[in-house]
């Protein structure tokens, strides 16, 4: 029971850095839209999301970069 409580206390830090590092991503592409014009915003998004959902694939399914 005492080795496991070094465990969940490293499970609970990378949960939280997992956390930080989603909200920063998420952060960032919130600026790269607002950058755009109003009337490119939505196929900017688009897009973000197409390239997200591409490396996705790729590590999902079997190595084969689409980039």
């Amino acid at each position: 029971m005492g080795s496991a409580v070094p465990e969940a206390t490293e499970a609970v830090a990378a949960a939280g850095a997992s956390t930080e590092a989603a909200s920063s991503a998420l952060e960032q592409v919130q600026g790269i839209v607002a950058a755009l014009p109003e009337n490119l915003r939505f196929a900017g998004l688009l897009i973000l999301v197409g390239a997200v959902l591409m490396g996705v694939a790729t590590v999902q399914f079997g190595d084969v970069s689409l980039f």
